[in-house]
């Protein structure tokens, strides 16, 4: 049958920031100059386009969202998220036992929330969905190490290394623990999490797992 695609997009103005729209500003550039990068380094190259762009989300995660971790839990809490959860099933649930995808910018936040919340959905234990979680670090390490040689040349200090990769294109297990935990503590657990937020009925997670189980 037809592959049904589901894209996960939450009005990320910082999609545009990728393709280099938006320029590093005066005050940002003079922020990492003086604190995480060699100013040798910068005044050598200067921003490169790489750089840019992980900057460009270095800022989006750290200002408007406190980091990651704030993301991670805005997928699970805000209504926005949810009704683009709920849509994802939906879509699951219509076309059960096809074939369907689920992707985002980097395919491992918004994307790693919800193949949590599928797996949670089809009775898989956490323990192995966190260990599913994090097998992005291993399909995405040549990325990362194309990130972690540019931000070396501008002798970024560690911290500043395992910030941005985080972001880019790693995942830490202790957010999707912290997101499961949350769900645990707000909303009554994921069963209820299930029924409540994504709107599934009991008939709706048997129609899963006959389609998607062996």
């Amino acid at each position: 049958g037809a592959v049904q695609i589901f894209e996960a997009a939450e009005g990320y103005a910082v999609a545009d920031d990728i393709l280099g729209i938006r320029k590093i500003t005066g005050d940002t550039a003079l922020r990492v100059q003086k604190t995480e990068f060699s100013a040798e380094k910068l005044e050598e190259r200067g921003f490169s386009d790489l750089l840019k762009k992980l900057l460009l989300f270095d800022e989006y995660y750290q200002i408007r969202l406190g980091g990651i971790k704030g993301e991670t839990k805005s997928f699970i809490t805000s209504e926005e998220s949810q009704a683009g959860y709920r849509e994802f099933f939906r879509i699951l649930v219509e076309n059960a036992g096809e074939p369907v995808l689920w992707h985002c910018v980097w395919g491992k936040d918004r994307t790693g929330i919800a193949a949590a919340l599928l797996l949670s959905a089809l009775g898989v234990d956490k323990e192995t969905i966190l260990n599913d979680y994090e097998l992005t670090n291993v399909t995405f390490r040549d990325f990362l190490n194309i990130i972690e040689s540019e931000l070396r040349f501008y002798e970024a200090n560690d911290d500043t290394v395992a910030r941005i990769l985080s972001i880019q294109g790693g995942v830490d297990r202790r957010n999707l623990e912290e997101a499961l935990a949350l769900i645990d503590s707000e909303y009554g657990g994921m069963e209820a999490y299930l029924h409540n937020q994504m709107g599934l009925t009991d008939a709706d997670l048997e129609k899963l797992r006959a389609a998607y189980l062996e």
